[in-house]
């Protein structure tokens, strides 16, 4: 895990959430300020935006991608 120094010296931990249009990336949003980032940390929103190429739409590869996060 990266650190980030404080002003006094000392490292806090990078906390970085991935979100995107999902209603749980909210969830997941909300449960790191409340469990993992302290006050003055910084939280690191990454915004993840995927589009299908136009070799996927309508091809099986399409569903394995899907099969891999929602298994």
């Amino acid at each position: 895990m990266s650190q980030r120094e404080k002003p006094d010296g000392a490292a806090s931990p990078l906390v970085a959430v991935a979100i995107d249009k999902d209603k749980n990336s909210q969830s997941a949003f909300k449960w790191a300020l409340d469990n993992v980032v302290t006050k003055g940390q910084t939280l690191t929103l990454v915004h993840v935006n995927t589009k299908p190429s136009c070799k996927q739409a309508g091809s099986s590869s399409t569903h394995e991608g899907r099969d891999l996060w929602h298994s």
